[in-house]
């Protein structure tokens, strides 16, 4: 499954629920806005998977 059917499978049903007053903009491709006290803060999680996103030995911090 390639990514754009992965997120239209099993994430964009859940994109438009009624989420909690803190949640700004819910799931969707890469991020959400959520409130944290007083400020808005973007969540992200993406996969970096080495010799397909970046070649094999490449030193952690130039990842970065």
């Amino acid at each position: 499954m390639k990514e754009k059917e992965l997120i239209n499978e099993f994430f964009i049903p859940f994109h438009d629920r009624n989420y909690s007053k803190d949640v700004h903009k819910g799931i969707g491709d890469d991020a959400a806005v959520v409130s944290v006290g007083d400020k808005l803060l973007a969540v992200s999680v993406d996969t970096m998977t080495e010799g397909i996103h970046f070649y094999p030995g490449i030193d952690p911090d130039d990842l970065g």
